[in-house]
């Protein structure tokens, strides 16, 4: 799956959701992808990070996925 390669998500990791599954990208990046990648799926509270972070602001996370770039 694209996402994941130009992401490099690796199976085992933190994707942190921070953004509203209304967004079909959310949706791609923060669950279908991780699935796919044997990562896991984290719905964080105030001070839960991970290795990803997946939203159109700011994240907390090292790395973030462009939600732009999805299509």
């Amino acid at each position: 799956m694209r996402v994941v390669n130009q992401c490099n998500i690796a199976p085992g990791e933190d994707v942190v959701v921070r953004d509203s599954l209304m967004n079909s990208r959310v949706v791609i990046a923060g669950l279908v992808a991780p699935v796919f990648a044997g990562a896991t799926t984290v719905f964080p509270d105030e001070k839960t990070t991970g290795g990803i972070g997946v939203g159109s602001g700011v994240v907390p996370e090292s790395r973030q996925i462009d939600l732009k770039s999805i299509w």
